[in-house]
Parts: structure tokens; sequence; C-alpha cells
């Protein structure tokens, strides 16, 4: 054989070799959401050339017909630990696009508590996750805002809030307006306040060595 289009799998083909009349390989591009046959167009290839294609097809969330493809979620992240990562992981399995907000030095300490890692390091760590698209600073509590400035369809939130009579009320406004609440678990042993009366306790109740 001294020509071929090769299937690596998935949605990847390699181009070997050469055609009988020494012309470039051309490949289809089909719309994935279209009766077989209805093509966006085609991509020329020369021979040892690849091709993988991609789309907000592969990861999203559908319900009742409607597609829910940018996600949202918010919080401290004060000492990453798995439990973050559990949930952006978990995340970013539901969406094409996962938008974290990190809340800022100003708002942690308004709901009356005090970061230990500073909002600029912490949102640097979020950022850097491979399974996070964005970061952006959360300045207050307004999800509902939050996701329309985005265009979040989905809001990512732990499984404490469920089936609250606060949230019950979210999920009606949040649903007017187009947006879901999805309900994660938390990871159970693990908490940034967990971590930090383990250190106060190692350091004798007090962390001031530590800043």
């Amino acid at each position: 054989v001294s020509g071929m289009i090769l299937n690596l799998g998935g949605s990847s083909v390699m181009a070997y070799g050469e055609k009988p009349d020494q012309s470039d390989w051309r490949v289809a591009i089909r719309d994935p959401r279209e009766p077989e046959g209805d093509y966006l167009g085609a991509v020329t290839l020369k021979g040892g050339e690849f091709l993988s294609t991609s789309g907000d097809y592969e990861r999203y969330f559908m319900e009742d017909g409607k597609r829910y493809k940018i996600g949202y979620t918010q919080g401290v992240f004060d000492m990453f630990h798995i439990g973050h990562l559990n949930l952006l992981k978990n995340a970013k399995g539901m969406c094409d696009k996962l938008i974290v907000g990190v809340t800022v030095d100003e708002l942690v300490e308004y709901k009356g508590k005090k970061a230990m890692i500073p909002f600029e390091d912490r949102i640097e760590i979020v950022r850097s996750c491979k399974y996070v698209d964005a970061a952006v600073p959360q300045y207050d509590m307004d999800k509902m805002s939050a996701c329309q400035k985005l265009g979040a369809e989905i809001l990512f939130v732990g499984d404490d809030w469920y089936n609250t009579p606060k949230w019950k009320e979210y999920e009606e406004s949040f649903s007017e307006a187009g947006i879901k609440i999805i309900y994660f678990p938390y990871t159970t042993g693990t908490s940034s306040t967990q971590i930090r009366k383990a250190l106060e306790a190692v350091r004798g109740n007090t962390l001031e060595d530590l800043k």
C-alpha cells in the first residue's frame, strides 16, 4: 500500500503516503449534530500530516433537550487540597468550558474568616489547574450576576446546600434564567478548616511562624 487515510481513533486521522495521481488528500468535516452527509467543509492533507477535530458536542450536560456548555463555580480555595481538585475535575467533566471564581481577601474577611493564602496566590493556583479554563476574582456573593456576566449555563455548588429552603428558591430563579444548578458531594475528611486545625495543633495552636 503506497497511500491511505488512517483512522487513529476518536476524531483523529493521518494521511499516509501519496494518492495515485500525486494530489493532496482531502478530508471532509461533518457537522456532528446534522444528519450524515451534511458537511461543513474539507481539509487538505499531505502525506504524513495529521488531522484531529473537536467541538462543543464532546463535553456537555443535557437535560430536557437543552445543552449546557459553560460551567461556573466559586470558592476561597485556601490551602488547595484534594477536595478542591475533585470539585474542579468533576465540574470540568460536565461542561466544555469551566470558569472559576476565586474569592478576594476582602470578601473572605467580610464573611468573618481569614484566608491563610493571599488572593493573588490562590487565583494563580486555581488558574494553573488543568481542569480550569479561566479563573476570575469573586468580589461579591451574587452568583446569578456572575453566571450571567460570564455566560455560564451551569452553576456547580457543594451538596451541603441541597434541598435547603434558600437554595430551592435559587433553583427556581436560576431555572428561569436558563441556568442549571448541579450539586457535588464534598470530599469527606478533607477541608481547609480541618487542615488549619491540624496545623494549629502541630504548631502549638499558633500559625504566626507559618506566615
